[in-house]
């Protein structure tokens, strides 16, 4: 008989501490999955703007991050990267109210 190995939860996906231009009522969460790969989704609210920025908190220190966005989001880019707390910001965007954009990430924790 032959045991397969599966992945463990990523038991560390990093926090949203604060999201900014989503428009009133919007907000962002992230969830991680079965492996060290992670989703921020991003709920536009009334009247978004153009540029914003979520910043993220992670329990460890990540050794290396990767981040991508769908196209809509415009211009990515990020900061604080070897710390705790990363800001991922966005110029450019076109968002549309009531839609959920995604910003996908992986982190590597050594």
């Amino acid at each position: 008989m032959h045991n397969a190995l599966l992945p463990l939860p990523d038991l560390n996906p990093p926090k949203v501490a604060s999201a900014s231009g989503l428009g009133a009522g919007g907000g962002a969460g992230a969830l991680g999955d079965s492996s060290a790969n992670f989703t921020v989704l991003l709920h536009v609210g009334k009247a978004p703007a153009s540029s914003g920025s979520v910043v993220l908190s992670f329990a460890s220190l990540p050794a290396t991050l990767f981040f991508g966005a769908e196209e809509r989001l415009g211009t990515l880019s990020v900061s604080g990267q070897g710390t705790m707390s990363v800001t991922v910001s966005w110029t450019g965007a076109k968002l549309i109210e009531g839609e959920t954009i995604r910003i996908f990430g992986a982190h590597d924790n050594g």
